[in-house]
């Protein structure tokens, strides 16, 4: 298919009353038609034959193109479409969260509380760990002393003492 822009003549007049030159527009536009056998004597400035032209408005011409991209127009719109869901399910999910009353969010409040009694105890135990030390090191320093006794008196000069 040729698509062509035909110039429209304009009325402007020159000095001596003649048409000037015309000018290009998109105005309007033609395509090539098939030929019929009419006379020749109709012919455009720039030697197009009427016979094989077919002129279209510039709103035909716009329908035409707006047929050609539809297929990516319904594309786009699908993907727009798709990218509307997730959204939406999005907000949904996080609307739904905070309610008490789902399995979704019993579930997770279930492991919150898990969650914070496992660090209860991790706390706890951490201080029995500590309390273990302090008694561990206490009876260390016991037998430590009880030792020292003990070679104390085995000395010589404690053993005629006694």
């Amino acid at each position: 298919m040729v698509i062509k822009t035909l110039p429209i003549p304009t009325t402007k007049t020159n000095g001596n009353n003649q048409l000037g030159p015309k000018k290009p527009s998109l105005l309007s536009q033609s395509v090539s038609c098939p030929p019929d056998d009419r006379s020749e004597q109709h012919r455009l400035p720039d030697a197009a034959d009427l016979r094989r032209m077919c002129i279209i408005t510039k709103s035909d011409l716009n329908r035409i193109y707006d047929n050609l991209d539809r297929r990516q127009r319904d594309k786009d719109a699908v993907r727009q479409e798709l990218e509307r869901k997730k959204e939406m399910a999005e907000r949904s999910a996080q609307i739904t969260k905070q309610w008490p009353n789902t399995i979704i969010g019993a579930r997770e409040r279930k492991l919150e509380l898990k969650k914070i009694r496992d660090q209860e105890e991790e706390e706890r135990k951490k201080v029995l760990d500590l309390e273990e030390e302090k008694l561990a090191a206490e009876r260390r320093r016991e037998q430590i002393e009880k030792a020292k006794q003990l070679q104390y008196y085995e000395t010589d000069r404690v053993r005629t003492f006694h």
